[in-house]
């Protein structure tokens, strides 16, 4: 048995259709993985002031980084506070995986972002020109249980463009 439809059923059908695949799809404010995002961040550090230490016989490293933060790219702009991170080499071949803890304390506050994940960095170099992805695992003061992504990028001039993605 053939079901046949008419043109009004059909282009009835097609819209339910695509409202259900806008809604699945994130369309609605929530992420392709099911969390709504609460809030959007674009942050900026100055150049930051890097040190590598050997900790070990193995020459396992551990290198640490601070910076101020900015709305913008622009050190004559008041600063919003600071960015420190660590790094310890966990892996090197071609490239070396790290594991990375970044905090963005802001001042003036008991406001903070607390940030973890390893990503691969090119071997024997301070700083990575790809983007990086990392996982926002807590906070405190506004941002305390924070959870979501920030998506780092190096500037040519050496500042560093943070997008941070804040979900439910």
């Amino acid at each position: 048995m053939e079901l046949k439809l008419d043109k009004t059923t059909k282009i009835l059908l097609g819209a339910i259709a695509l409202g259900i695949t806008f809604f699945i799809s994130g369309c609605d404010g929530v992420n392709p993985n099911g969390k709504k995002i609460t809030t959007t961040l674009e942050l900026y550090n100055a150049p930051p002031s890097i040190s590598s230490h050997v900790i070990d016989a193995e020459n396992d490293k551990l290198i640490v980084w601070h910076a101020t933060f900015h709305e913008e790219a622009n050190l004559s702009l008041p600063s919003l506070g600071e960015v420190m991170g660590s790094m310890m080499v966990i892996k090197s071949g071609s490239e070396q995986e790290r594991f990375t803890n970044v905090e963005f304390d802001w001042k003036d506050s008991n406001d903070s972002i607390v940030i973890s994940s390893i990503h691969a960095y090119p071997a024997n170099a301070l700083e990575t020109d790809k983007p990086i992805h990392r996982a926002i695992i807590g906070g405190t003061g506004k941002y305390i249980g924070a959870k979501g992504e920030i998506i780092s990028n190096r500037q040519e001039d050496g500042w560093y463009h943070h997008k941070i993605i804040l979900v439910e």
